[in-house]
């Protein structure tokens, strides 16, 4: 193997371990993906999320048959250790992270996120019977090269529908998050922490916006009565 493909590899390895070996991890990946700004990414930044956006775009969320402790869950289908044309920061990347992102609004705001029709090819084989069953299976996507986007976005919505209860906006910095908790508000302790602290200072500042002494729990007096230091 040539010094760049080892290297194109061990960037893909490296993309794969960030999105996470298990489809909760890879929720948390792309619902940050959907909110990143790509305009103030660094070079470095934009290299790593390209490795990510390779991976997710070429082979999907992980797979509950698979065993979620294999490094290499990930097998990817370029075979000549070349980056994906479409992975660019103009173009496909743009346009379904707006997707992604209007989806997430819907469905936090209304329950219903829907999505644009994507393109499938219906094929029949002799060995499935056609049947309610088994009636997703006879549509299958075109490859990554000819319809990038509908992959992507097909892979994302399988991954949402799994998690779609559990997808929040924080309250501090509306953010959508993936809750850990029916009635979680938060997306990290630092913006729950940031509210705890202006709730403290509107605590401590008085309807007139001065501030207050606590003599006793039922007893407030404003600090406008009582003499500055150095005075008589």
């Amino acid at each position: 193997m040539k010094a760049t493909e080892k290297q194109f590899w061990d960037e893909i390895q490296k993309a794969s371990n960030r999105i996470g070996l298990s489809a909760e991890k890879a929720t948390e990946w792309l619902l940050n993906f959907a909110q990143i700004d790509l305009a103030v990414l660094s070079e470095g930044q934009w290299l790593d999320l390209r490795g990510e956006l390779e991976v997710f775009f070429a082979c999907g969320p992980p797979k509950s048959d698979h065993d979620m402790a294999d490094r290499h869950f990930f097998t990817h289908p370029n075979k000549e250790g070349t980056w994906s044309p479409f992975i660019q920061r103009k173009g496909i990347v743009p346009e379904s992270q707006k997707i992604i992102k209007k989806a997430l609004k819907d469905l936090v705001e209304s329950g219903v996120a829907i999505f644009e029709p994507l393109t499938v090819i219906p094929s029949i084989s002799r060995d499935r019977p056609l049947s309610l069953e088994s009636k997703s299976d006879i549509y299958r996507l075109p490859p990554p090269s000819e319809s990038p986007k509908d992959r992507f976005l097909s892979y994302a919505i399988a991954l949402l529908d799994t998690v779609k209860n559990r997808i929040h906006p924080c309250f501090e910095c509306k953010r959508f998050f993936l809750g850990y908790r029916f009635q979680q508000h938060f997306c990290s302790t630092a913006c729950q922490n940031r509210v705890n602290q202006r709730k403290y200072r509107e605590r401590r500042q008085g309807k007139n916006g001065k501030s207050i002494i606590i003599v006793k729990p039922t007893l407030k007096i404003p600090s406008a009565h009582f003499p500055s230091k150095g005075k008589k």
